[in-house]
């Protein structure tokens, strides 16, 4: 507490009381996790009383507490109004700096279906949390409701995600200690950050991009009102059009793979930012070339706008690039076989496609390989 503290945003003070009460709201709103738990209780003592932060006396939380609470439900699609569906969403962490290989795991998604008698103040929003029992962050995933498909879904990772919180496996461990690593000093997102690069070797910013490209992929399905039977892995995991996990994206023949391909996209706020490799999976070439575009995706899987690659650059000197109508281009000779890359769109303008407000994008690469006996993609 700060005496004399005044809210410069403020013009003038407010009353005791209802100074008191946006205390407990805003205790509730960023640590419920906690308070529900039983690890954290707060209260706020006035002249007059003693309040004590509960989160059933929020009722914009409510939805988020009867979602955790219910979160390893066997429903994988919301019929009704307050049904509570689930999904285990897979993360892949990279060894840590000291080259010590890290467990695979998995962070828990639940979504519950909105009724007409919640408090929509974070409607279509996922609160993101993990073992500390704060939230990180309210995800906006209103693009994905449509309809009367509205929603309240919770992330819960690490140490927060088994059924008995107690008992967390080496897996929620590594999760927890990852994703700690991964909040800036505000602890308000799950980002890139010097600490993933210090504790981590490299595809610490991969992971993070396909947990929240499986994450958004989920909701969709949750939310859904399909009746089929598909898996999650069958119908979800298999599909990354943005996010360059599952299958590497390439135009070769299942039959003769001559490339693997992976990549990866996220916007940053003003553009977006894209980086991956190619590797040749065959010994004798004349060379290789690679067209790497961005195509905005709409709710539906359409296509619909092609985004200009503005900037293109790979790790490797015999490699040439190019930019042609928004379309970057990666040119090799026979001694590369394997080139990194990283390039970004063009600066986001007012309300557009580039603003990252409407749809998403999905990063596309045809290579193409020389040989003698003709080029194969």
């Amino acid at each position: 507490m700060v005496v004399e503290f005044r809210d410069p945003t403020r013009d003038e003070r407010p009353e005791l009381d209802k100074l008191a009460n946006e205390f407990i709201e805003a205790s509730v709103k960023y640590f419920w996790p906690a308070i529900y738990r039983g690890d954290l209780e707060v209260t706020v003592e006035t002249p007059e009383a003693t309040r004590e932060a509960k989160v059933d006396n929020v009722p914009a939380i409510r939805p988020f507490v009867e979602c955790y609470d219910s979160r390893f439900s066997d429903e994988e699609i919301l019929h009704n109004p307050g049904d509570v569906a689930g999904l285990d969403i897979p993360i892949q962490i990279p060894p840590r700096a000291d080259g010590t290989e890290t467990p695979d795991g998995t962070v828990r998604l639940a979504a519950r279906l909105a009724s007409p008698a919640d408090d929509d103040t974070y409607l279509n929003k996922v609160a993101m949390f993990r073992s500390s029992g704060m939230v990180v962050k309210y995800y906006d995933q209103s693009r994905i409701a449509y309809g009367d498909r509205n929603f309240y879904g919770v992330l819960a990772a690490g140490g927060a995600r088994p059924d008995d919180i107690d008992t967390p496996t080496e897996s929620d461990r590594e999760i927890d200690r990852f994703l700690r690593f991964a909040e800036p000093p505000e602890h308000d997102e799950w980002e890139s950050t010097e600490n993933l690069r210090e504790h981590y070797q490299r595809g610490f910013r991969t992971a993070l991009e396909d947990m929240f490209g499986t994450l958004r992929d989920g909701l969709r399905h949750l939310i859904s009102k399909s009746e089929s039977g598909d898996s999650l892995s069958d119908n979800v995991l298999n599909r990354f059009p943005i996010h360059g996990s599952g299958a590497p994206r390439s135009t070769v023949s299942p039959q003769e793979p001559v490339f693997e391909i992976d990549s990866s996209s996220y916007f940053d706020g003003s553009q977006w930012v894209f980086s991956g490799h190619i590797t040749t999976t065959v010994d004798e070439f004349d060379g290789w070339s690679a067209d790497i575009s961005l195509t905005g995706i709409g709710e539906d899987g359409s296509r619909y706008d092609e985004i200009p690659v503005e900037s293109i650059s790979t790790n490797h000197e015999n490699v040439v690039t190019a930019l042609e109508n928004g379309v970057a281009r990666i040119t090799a000779d026979e001694t590369v076989s394997e080139v990194e890359f990283e390039g970004q769109s063009g600066t986001a303008g007012k309300a557009d496609l580039l603003s990252g407000d409407v749809g998403e994008t999905e990063l596309e690469i045809r290579a193409e390989l020389e040989t003698a006996e003709g080029d194969q993609q």
